[in-house]
């Protein structure tokens, strides 16, 4: 009988160290995907960023070649340009 209960000791050990083990891969797996939560949002911030630098350099380009545009057909003589 009182091998039983030994055995019935030790399983009770090993089942608690298990459950310790999974909690402890359970925290590590939960930070893991909030670091990759994380770095995709920066990533995200950033292409926002690269996105909003790439819109206003095209805008400026406009800008640039509409006023090109306008000088040259001021030097046409065309002061009817807007």
């Amino acid at each position: 009988m009182a091998q039983v209960e030994r055995e019935k000791a030790d399983l009770r050990a090993r089942t608690e160290m298990a459950k310790l083990e999974l909690d402890k891969e359970q925290m590590q797996l939960d930070n893991a995907r909030k670091q990759l939560e994380l770095q995709m949002q920066e990533m995200k911030m950033q292409a926002e960023a690269q996105n909003n630098a790439d819109k206003t350099s095209s805008d400026q380009t406009k800008l640039i070649i509409e006023t090109l545009y306008k000088f040259k057909e001021m030097q046409k003589g065309d002061m009817n340009v807007q």
